[in-house]
């Protein structure tokens, strides 16, 4: 069985191929280039492992929360893909994926991403030896009430920019973990551990309404 996941949801997405126990996977450049990047670095990385398009029979995408822009691409990628090729669809939070290549068994943890205008979207997860689970399912709420409601003595995983976004006390910075982000081979893991358990939901975890800005003239 030849497998793709598509994770976009941050500044840096990436794209993997799992066939007959081997994963390849690559980082696109930037979070605006994998609208036209992205189809091209799968039809390379099929190729690298002796597979068409045909060949693919299953797709997993990661929901978010995250980028708009990244989430939209990936979903419509995913669904252009199953469509085409009759691959079955498959969704995760990207906390989940997260969560899943960063914790160890029995570990928690916080995801906090800045959500902007003077949100976060956050959630709090636990690692088993075959899955992670939701102890907080993701939601957005402005950062006074998030650095509130993080738990304490738990790492927290995130990037670089929030520390000054969320204005974290010593301790919540302390236990930043800013060097990693979701990525498409722990989607593919995840997903190839859940097996039929995993939700064919793939619409973005939005967890807001779109607020369209006007052109300036």
């Amino acid at each position: 069985m030849t497998v793709v996941a598509i994770e976009s949801s941050t500044l840096r997405p990436s794209v993997a191929v799992w066939h007959a126990g081997r994963c390849l996977e690559v980082w696109l450049a930037t979070e605006k280039s994998h609208a036209s990047d992205l189809v091209p670095s799968l039809s390379t990385l099929l190729r690298r492992l002796d597979r068409k398009p045909s060949d693919v029979r299953r797709v997993v995408v990661g929901r978010g929360p995250g980028s708009y822009t990244g989430l939209r691409v990936a979903a419509a990628t995913a669904l252009g893909l199953s469509r085409g090729t009759g691959a079955v669809l498959a969704g995760l939070s990207s906390f989940e994926a997260w969560a899943w290549r960063e914790l160890a068994v029995g570990e928690r943890c916080a995801v906090l991403l800045d959500a902007r205008a003077g949100e976060a979207y956050w959630a709090v997860l636990a690692r088993d030896e075959a899955d992670v689970r939701f102890e907080v399912e993701p939601s957005v709420a402005r950062v006074e009430d998030v650095r509130a409601l993080l738990p304490r003595e738990i790492p927290i995983l995130s990037a670089a920019q929030i520390e000054k976004s969320m204005r974290l006390d010593d301790d919540q910075r302390a236990r930043l973990r800013i060097d990693s982000v979701p990525q498409a081979s722990a989607l593919l893991e995840l997903a190839l551990s859940r097996g039929e358990r995993t939700s064919t939901d793939v619409e973005p975890l939005y967890l807001r309404a779109f607020a369209a800005k006007p052109r300036k003239r």
